[in-house]
């Protein structure tokens, strides 16, 4: 695959926005997990297990907004066409 398209196929997914917002949000969770969980007393394997979940969560955020947004997208588009066949 030419990674010009590749690219060009993410933008037009938006995986770009999706990965920006979820890298700001994850690493807000992290921050906000290494200064919370000392104070609760939670070992540090929960911090190191957050980041996991988060780490492994892009792929299955960045997936399912793009299904998600060809979803909607696609029935906006056969809804047009239903419309259309019905008026003409």
């Amino acid at each position: 695959m030419n990674p010009r398209s590749f690219f060009a196929e993410l933008k037009r997914r938006h995986i770009y926005k999706v990965a920006v917002a979820y890298a700001i949000v994850g690493w807000l969770l992290i921050q906000i997990a290494t200064q919370v969980f000392p104070f609760f007393e939670i070992p540090n394997w929960g911090v190191r297990l957050i980041v996991l979940i988060i780490v492994i969560g892009f792929p299955i955020a960045a997936g399912g907004f793009s299904w998600i947004w060809f979803s909607l997208k696609n029935k906006q588009q056969s809804y047009r066409v239903i419309s259309r066949l019905a008026v003409g």
